[in-house]
């Protein structure tokens, strides 16, 4: 492998990775569909930077396409608490839909 996929491959902690970097990765992974991926790299900056609404709508939205509506409503409602966009706002409630209808399905 080379030095630069062993580089993308690392946690951004590892690698010395800036935010901006760290985040575009994993928007990357997203939108490649490379989904555990793009948790990683979610996960690694929110360990840094645990109120960061933008990293934490981003891990909401991953969440969501993995199928974990829970996790999503959590982590898309504490961006909200940092930044309200119409884009954060239709997440969640795209997330709280798929939730309560999962809900529904189990009674």
């Amino acid at each position: 492998m080379s030095e630069a996929a062993q580089k993308e491959e690392a946690p951004p902690a590892q690698t010395g990775m800036s935010f901006a970097d760290a985040f575009n990765l994993a928007v990357r992974f997203f939108n490649e569909k490379r989904l555990s991926e793009a948790a990683e790299v979610a996960q690694a900056i929110l360990r840094i930077h645990p109120a960061n609404p933008d990293t934490l709508h981003l891990a909401g939205v991953i969440a969501h396409a993995r199928g974990d509506a829970a996790l999503a409503v959590e982590l898309i409602g504490k961006a909200l608490g940092g930044r309200r966009t119409a884009a954060f706002m239709n997440n969640f409630a795209n997330a709280l839909q798929i939730g309560r209808a999962s809900c529904r399905e189990r009674v």
